[in-house]
């Protein structure tokens, strides 16, 4: 048996749905669609009114899902950027990781990249600073070379 605040909330519940919906606020949809409530409410109303709330909500959750494999992606993406030795591109494709649609999983591959990222950063700057003192050592012999080779 439904009383009429339940259904009273239904209708509210399903004009909120539509507006998000207007806004394209897919996080506010989601945060809806989380509530076990939304779908016995949306169960009272006649099938023409909740189609569209029903439709808006699995919407969000496609929406969600592609952040979700767009995360995914850019992980995959900095991982071979980094066995590449190109940090740059590591460095942008981590910035770009969106940490609301993280899963657990995808969470810890993150914090696994980041510390991989550090350390090849490190390992970057050491080789630069022995690069470096390398080529002040021998600089004075190179430049005896050269002066030789033009005269």
């Amino acid at each position: 048996m439904t009383g009429e605040a339940d259904i009273d909330a239904a209708k509210e519940l399903n004009r909120k749905i539509l507006a998000l919906a207007r806004e394209h606020d897919h996080q506010g949809l989601l945060e809806l669609d989380a509530d076990p409530e939304t779908g016995r409410l949306l169960e009272l109303l006649p099938e023409g009114m909740s189609g569209a709330a029903t439709t808006h909500l699995q919407g969000a959750r496609v929406w969600r899902r592609r952040k979700e494999e767009a995360n995914v992606r850019r992980l995959d993406e900095a991982r071979d950027a980094l066995a590449a030795f190109d940090l740059e591109r590591a460095r942008s494709l981590l910035l770009r990781v969106e940490n609301a649609f993280l899963t657990t999983e995808t969470f810890a591959d993150r914090d696994r990249l980041l510390l991989d990222f550090e350390a090849r950063s490190m390992e970057n700057e050491e080789l630069q600073n022995s690069a470096s003192e390398i080529l002040e050592e021998h600089l004075p012999r190179w430049r005896r070379w050269f002066r030789r080779r033009r005269s």
